[in-house]
């Protein structure tokens, strides 16, 4: 008799610690999420940029073609409004090295970010010396 006494004096109690704790639970797993996924597009941007700026060091490559590659590669994870920009726009024979860069807007990228981080991007970018090579013919 006395144990169900007790635990219904108790009933109470735990509800106001479930009312307490469940809101501290929750904001704790959604930023994990969130930091996660921030992480994930760091990182995605990183390599999308150092892949970009691989093709267009190959002769014969153009500035689409590396802006074309490292879209493709945002794509895979679902990046929105990300943008590639290749220096120079031109690439030419001459043109000594290629930069890559990368910009991911986290306003619409993330779930929560966008509340406390507004205009926020995550910007990669990425300078390889280009390939040259130089044809000679062997009698």
């Amino acid at each position: 008799m006395r144990q169900t006494r007790k635990t219904h004096n108790r009933r109470g109690a735990i509800t106001v610690e479930f009312a307490l704790c469940f809101p501290l639970l929750l904001m704790t797993f959604f930023a994990a999420f969130e930091f996660a996924r921030a992480n994930m597009l760091r990182q995605t941007a990183e390599n999308a940029a150092y892949e970009g700026a691989r093709r267009a060091i190959i002769p014969g490559a153009s500035a689409d073609d590396a802006e074309n590659f490292a879209k493709n590669m945002l794509a895979i994870v679902g990046t929105e409004g990300a943008t590639v920009d290749v220096d120079p726009q031109v690439i030419e024979h001459s043109t000594p090295e290629v930069t890559v860069t990368v910009t991911v807007p986290l306003n619409e990228n993330g779930f929560v970010a966008p509340l406390f981080l507004k205009d926020r991007e995550i910007v990669a970018t990425t300078t390889l010396a280009r390939e040259q090579y130089e044809w000679t013919s062997t009698p």
